[in-house]
């Protein structure tokens, strides 16, 4: 039986917390696969990674017992079979802004009878550890789908999106909804904190009424523990860049300090 660790979680509403892969590095992937993370994505829309390369970190995350999964470049057929033949446990699609982009990229990763996706024997069979006759008849069921809250026009939908069959969270992409809010000629200055976060508040609610889990890419751990607060439990901490940023500034900050003091 193909096992989902992801959707097993999410299905007992307990919280699971995960990172961007954008420097396409195997070494970083591998490294990070083998911490605490509930699972790790590639991300395919901000960054250079090519599909080799995906495949690779998609196979170390893995086997490092880690559950590894693609954001795609765009809500096409393409993207998501190509995404999940590399063997991803799971995708998250960008820009959904109404329940029929949700079913089309339900029906791009989904096999027949119930999607469009077609049958190629690539790398995913070794990612779910199964033959491929088992990944075909499970595969359905095993895989996840979120999709991305990123606008005040998915916001308005977020009910109907996460009420399509196959959608299993709604995941806000909270730079891209601000800047969507901020250019919404009833978003005044003042308020634009606030209306973000009545957006963030309304997907949660619309992903719970619809019983399907909901997250957001969290800046940092103090941001994450917040929306986990709100009841999401699909929550992205930052990205493997950030987290090399954010630790080399650390190092210098006290080698400057220790420098001055001298």
């Amino acid at each position: 039986m193909l096992t989902n660790p992801l959707k097993e979680k999410l299905r007992r509403g307990l919280p699971t917390f995960g990172t961007w892969l954008s420097l396409g590095n195997e070494r970083v992937a591998r490294i990070l696969a083998r911490h605490r993370f509930d699972w790790l994505t590639v991300d395919l829309e901000h960054s250079p990674v090519d599909w080799q390369t995906a495949g690779a970190i998609v196979g170390w995350i893995a086997e490092a017992g880690c559950v590894p999964l693609v954001r795609v470049p765009g809500n096409d057929p393409i993207s998501i079979k190509r995404s999940l033949d590399l063997g991803a446990f799971g995708l998250a699609i960008p820009m959904v802004n109404t329940p029929q982009e949700a079913a089309a990229a339900v029906r791009a990763a989904k096999y027949p009878p119930v999607g469009d996706r077609s049958a190629g024997n690539g790398m995913q069979t070794l990612t779910f550890k199964v033959g491929f006759e088992q990944y075909l008849s499970q595969a359905n069921e095993a895989v996840f789908i979120a999709a991305q809250i990123e606008s005040a026009l998915a916001v308005k939908n977020a009910t109907a999106i996460a009420s399509v069959a196959g959608i299993d969270a709604l995941f806000v992409g909270p730079n891209d909804l601000r800047l969507r809010l901020e250019a919404s000629p009833a978003t005044e200055p003042p308020t634009e904190a606030a209306t973000l976060d009545a957006a963030i508040r309304a997907v949660v609610k619309a992903a719970r009424e619809a019983g399907r889990a909901s997250g957001i890419h969290a800046a940092n751990p103090q941001e994450a523990r917040r929306y986990a607060e709100y009841g999401m439990t699909f929550i992205a901490i930052g990205s493997d860049s950030a987290m090399l940023e954010t630790q080399a500034d650390h190092w210098l900050r006290a080698v400057r300090q220790f420098e001055d003091q001298g």
